[in-house]
């Protein structure tokens, strides 16, 4: 196996970084032009996939038993890659996967975990999700970040009740600003 030199892995992030990457997002109708306005502050921002088959079961795992899915281009410059999301989103493993990458100082990092605290304190259900999706906002806007990059395995398999099918897990993006996504086609589905 080769080893490649820090430097080396450093050059490739940079490469990786400016090409935005082409993906798919599957919903229930077709989708041209995304909006905020659309999915409100339910959301963190917008789902998309490397692979159109883990768009397709990531929506049936949600409940849409014919997804369509589109193929867009994402404008982004600046993803956060971060590790270890395999069962979902969770802001307090991204908090302190921020301090261990120094991308946050210990004072900042302070900072987010007691918000993080208060929220979850403070509200339940649905308005922690709401609450929890702007902190992350805050700090990826505080970070110089437009988005999240991670390894999505909570989306290859089936669900709970047994919905979607067995995929292969990819590389998946979480976009913030609409205004990045850019549709290139629909794909049959």
């Amino acid at each position: 196996m080769v080893q490649l030199s820090e430097k080396m892995r450093y050059y490739m992030q940079l490469l990786e970084m400016s090409v935005p990457p082409i993906v798919y997002h599957a919903s229930d109708g077709i989708v041209k032009k995304f909006s905020i306005s659309r999915i409100g502050e339910s959301s963190l921002g917008f789902h998309f996939s490397e692979t159109p088959e883990l768009a397709i079961n990531a929506a049936m795992k949600n409940g849409i038993k014919d997804p369509i899915v589109g193929k867009y281009h994402i404008a982004i410059t600046n993803p956060l890659t971060i590790q270890g999301q395999a069962n979902g989103f969770r802001l307090f493993s991204l908090i302190d996967q921020l301090h261990d990458m120094d991308v946050i100082d210990q004072t900042d990092y302070q900072k987010y975990q007691d918000l993080y605290d208060e929220i979850e304190e403070n509200h339940h259900g649905h308005d922690f999700s709401i609450e929890i999706y702007k902190l992350t906002k805050i700090i990826l806007k505080n970070i110089g970040r437009d988005s999240f990059k991670y390894y999505n395995e909570f989306d290859s398999g089936l669900n709970i009740f047994g919905t979607g099918q067995d995929v292969k897990p990819a590389w998946s993006w979480i976009v913030l600003d609409p205004k990045v996504i850019n549709f290139i086609e629909i794909l049959k589905s």
